[in-house]
C-alpha cells in the first residue's frame, strides 16, 4: 500500500505533538516527562518528575565547612616566629611552632571550625604540642592544610620538605603514626636569601583518625625537614575543613 507524503507529515506532527505534551517543565509537578514513545517525555524520575530535596538551610550549610588559622605578628606589622634549623636538626623532622599574634591578639587565632568540632573541643589546637584535634570529624570529612613561611638557608642548593604527622585514635589495628609529606622547595638561587613558600597538604579523614568516641579522635601536627642549616620565619597556618555532615 502506498502512503502519501501528506499522510506521513500528518502522522509525524501528531507523534511530535503527543510527545511534547508531557514537557510540563522542571517544577517537579509533572517533571520532564521522558521518552516513552507517543506518550511523550515521561520523566527521568518517574511520574513525579525531578522534585529533589528541600535543600539545606543557611545555618546547616554554614555548619558543613569552616577553617582554623593561626596568624603570627608577621600580618600585623611585626615578624613571624623564628625557628632555627641547626646542625643537629639537619635531615631531621622538626616540630615548628606558630605563636598567635601578640600585636593584635584577638585576630591572631581565627577559629571558624564547623560546629561539631567546636562542640567536641572548644580549643581545637594545642600550642604545647602543636597538635590539631580532628575530633568532631567523620569518614565523610576532608581537610586542606596550608602553611606560610620563609626560609633563609646558610648554604646553596638546600632542600626543604614538609609533612603532617598523624596520630590515630584508640582501638585501631595500626598503632604507629603516619605522615603525608610534600617537597617544599629546592633553594638553588643562593644562600642567605629568603625563599617564601606555602605548602599545601590535602587529606581525608580515614577510619583511624576520625571521631571514635568523646575525647578519642585523631590529631595531626606540622613538621619541617631541611638538608642544610637555615632559619625559618613561620607566618601562618590554616586548616580548611569540610565536615561532610551537619548538626542534626
Amino acid at each position: 500500500m502506498t502512503t502519501s507524503s501528506t499522510q506521513l507529515t500528518t502522522n509525524t506532527v501528531t507523534v511530535v505533538e503527543r510527545g511534547l505534551q508531557g514537557a510540563k517543565g522542571v517544577d517537579g509537578t509533572q517533571g520532564i516527562q521522558g521518552i516513552q514513545g507517543e506518550q511523550g517525555i515521561q520523566g527521568i524520575q518517574g511520574e513525579q518528575g525531578i522534585q529533589g530535596e528541600a535543600g539545606l538551610s543557611v545555618d546547616q550549610a554554614n555548619g558543613l565547612s569552616g577553617h582554623y588559622s593561626i596568624l603570627t605578628d608577621f600580618f600585623f606589622g611585626g615578624s613571624g616566629n623564628i625557628v632555627d634549623i641547626e646542625s643537629s636538626d639537619v635531615n631531621e623532622w622538626v616540630d615548628v611552632s606558630f605563636t598567635p599574634s601578640t600585636i593584635d591578639t584577638p585576630r591572631g587565632t581565627v577559629d571558624q571550625r564547623p560546629p561539631l568540632m567546636v562542640q567536641a573541643d572548644a580549643l581545637g589546637f594545642d600550642s604545647a604540642t602543636n597538635s590539631f584535634n580532628l575530633e568532631g570529624l567523620t569518614e565523610k570529612s576532608y581537610v586542606l592544610f596550608r602553611a606560610g613561611f620563609s626560609i633563609n638557608p646558610e648554604a646553596d642548593g638546600g632542600r626543604v620538605e614538609a609533612r603532617l604527622i598523624f596520630d590515630r585514635h584508640s582501638g585501631t589495628t595500626e598503632v604507629d603514626s603516619f605522615p603525608i609529606e610534600v617537597q617544599v622547595v629546592a633553594m638553588e638561587s643562593g644562600a642567605d636569601k629568603d625563599y617564601s613558600v606555602e605548602p599545601i597538604i590535602p587529606f581525608f579523614i580515614g577510619d583511624t583518625i576520625d571521631t571514635n568516641a568523646v575525647g578519642d579522635a585523631g590529631s595531626c601536627k606540622f613538621q619541617i625537614r631541611s638538608d642544610v642549616e637555615c632559619a625559618l620565619e613561620m607566618k601562618e597556618f590554616t586548616y580548611f575543613i569540610n565536615a561532610g555532615v551537619i548538626n542534626e
